[in-house]
């Protein structure tokens, strides 16, 4: 099963889509150290160290403490992650304003800015920005995360090519981890990759096997029978 760890608004869905297609994908979608999920509990509460792949996603700047503190536990269970930093674009697009503003002395307008995104120095821009950008982040995480900055301008990924290469690389390597998994035939504990939703639901720690049916039943599909059982275990206490 696949865990997707991060701020929804910044997924493009349609990866979601696909990876809900894969034979053995069953992804379960959440975020970490909120509220409702805290990082104290999180782990026990969906049984992190059973899942073929966590998908850890963060945007707008270097990666925070929840996510270095996740990756941390994630390490010590051994668990196989993918790191994304996503809405890229914004970013660049900042760098390449910034870069206008140093060069003409005036801040660009939205045409200029275009055009300067097209040209072979707002293309170094790019560059320039995504090479810092990663050797920043990666000293912010352990030397076995590896990060993958994307975004879902698809007019973006066009205009830079090095921002498409950066997507790409991010995607071969989704592919690859899956294909491993597969060929392992089990999850990182042991555990079978093709199991019904009630067994998952006792793996991640939800042990009254007639309560997860029942919310099954009613929910329709897994992640909305766990936001049932979450909210049923807390009325309980």
């Amino acid at each position: 099963m696949i865990c997707l760890v991060g701020p929804a608004r910044a997924l493009n869905p349609w990866h979601w889509v696909w990876l809900s297609a894969l034979k053995h994908c069953k992804p379960l979608y959440t975020g970490v150290g909120t509220l409702r999920w805290p990082m104290d509990t999180y782990l026990s509460t969906f049984g992190i160290a059973h899942f073929t792949l966590v998908l850890i996603v963060y945007a707008n700047g270097p990666p925070n403490d929840r996510v270095r503190t996740f990756i941390t536990e994630l390490d010590r269970h051994r668990v196989r992650y993918i790191v994304i930093r996503t809405k890229v674009d914004n970013n660049i697009k900042e760098a390449l304003r910034l870069k206008w503003e140093d060069s003409e002395g005036e801040e660009p307008d939205e045409i200029e800015l275009h055009g300067y995104s097209k040209s072979d120095a707002g293309r170094q821009v790019c560059n320039e920005w995504l090479l810092k950008a990663k050797e920043a982040d990666a000293r912010e995480l352990p030397p076995s995360a590896e990060v993958f900055m994307v975004c879902n301008n698809e007019n973006a990924k066009r205009t830079f090519p090095q921002l498409k290469r950066e997507y790409d690389n991010f995607f071969q390597a989704l592919i690859n981890a899956l294909a491993e998994a597969a060929v392992r035939g089990t999850q990182s504990q042991g555990a079978p990759i093709e199991e019904d939703a009630a067994t998952q639901l006792l793996t991640m720690g939800f042990n009254d096997e007639a309560k997860n049916r029942q919310a099954l039943e009613q929910a329709g599909n897994l992640q909305d029978a766990i936001d049932i059982l979450i909210a049923s275990r807390e009325d309980d206490e």
